[in-house]
């Protein structure tokens, strides 16, 4: 799944406008107040709209705090209505377009009709068991401040009982370092029991290494904690903490998505990664290594991220595109 062009009407501050994204990385770039925030969660209720025929995820639906605000005596209170999301992409090797739309006040979200049917499909699929590969879509929101726990007491080895619980708490999650630290334990009891890796596990520990330039991640059962080049991850500096939370948890969800291409799940899994404000407690060197390892290490996903003006050799990085937002 990737999204070509979106064209907003009414939506928060945009009474209309449209962009395009790149292939593989898009960078919407602009000063507070640019409405940097209001693109890419218009992105999420698109790239949601996958989720309009599953069972147990929730898309992400228009809001009255999404209707554009304007200025003059208007009888709807400020608030304009016919608010619309048209979005033009690729889903399961099919170029499609659908729209969501809201109407009327205290009405409901619409559309999706196009995108509905291809759903459904996936849902069905999944039930009978099949191998289909489920795309990955996550919206990770500017509140992940709240990420970071000081440590966590009791880890439980817990197993997901469904391929769909990789894109559960899609949106705008707040901690995902509990879930991680499960998984790790449960993939660590198991390969000592079988006595070798799953191909899984070291898929998602490459993921890791690859972007932090690391030489071992090891769980250690008997401390409960989870050890990155011999530290243990609640002790790292809060840049290197942060990003190793965020590429474990998208290959993690890539796994648990796909467990049937074992290894290549990382490198195979298709689908949408939003980052609102990329730099959000990230040092520069660290943002710069992100951009750049994170293309290679998911070749079949679509990073569409927010950041603040940035450095200009930034824009040097071959698979990176541009969408500029002014105040």
């Amino acid at each position: 799944m990737k999204i070509h062009r979106i064209e907003l009407e009414n939506f928060r501050k945009f009474e209309h406008y449209s962009c395009q994204f790149g292939e593989q990385l898009t960078l919407i770039e602009g000063n507070q107040g640019s409405g940097k925030t209001s693109l890419i969660e218009a992105l999420a209720i698109a790239a949601g709209s996958l989720f309009l025929g599953f069972d147990d995820i929730t898309p992400r639906n228009i809001q009255a705090e999404d209707l554009r605000q304007f200025s003059g005596e208007t009888p709807l209170n400020g608030k304009q209505y016919h608010v619309q999301i048209s979005t033009q992409g690729m889903v399961q090797s099919q170029l499609i377009e659908w729209q969501r739309i809201l109407k009327k006040p205290n009405g409901r979200t619409t559309g999706g009709e196009s995108l509905l049917k291809i759903s459904q499909e996936l849902q069905a699929q999944v039930r009978k068991g099949s191998g289909v590969i489920l795309p990955l879509v996550v919206y990770y929101g500017d509140n992940r401040q709240g990420w970071h726990q000081r440590s966590v007491r009791t880890v439980k080895a817990n197993k997901p009982q469904t391929r769909t619980l990789g894109n559960c708490y899609w949106f705008n999650q707040k901690s995902p370092e509990r879930r991680l630290l499960e998984w790790f334990k449960m993939m660590k009891s198991i390969s000592q029991q079988e006595q070798k890796p799953w191909q899984i596990f070291v898929a998602v520990q490459e993921a890791i290494a690859s972007c932090l330039d690391l030489q071992t991640i090891q769980y250690d059962l008997n401390q409960d904690k989870l050890f990155l080049n011999g530290q243990c991850l609640f002790e790292m500096n809060l840049s290197q903490r942060h990003l190793a939370v965020l590429v474990a948890d998208i290959a993690y969800r890539a796994v648990v998505l796909n467990p049937q291409l074992t290894k290549q799940a990382i490198r195979e899994t298709p689908g949408i990664v939003l980052i609102d404000d990329i730099c959000l407690h990230l040092d520069a060197p660290v943002v710069e290594s992100l951009l750049k390892h994170l293309p290679n290490i998911f070749p079949c996903l679509q990073f569409i991220a927010t950041t603040p003006p940035f450095k200009s050799e930034f824009t040097s990085l071959p698979s990176l595109s541009l969408v500029q937002l002014k105040s």
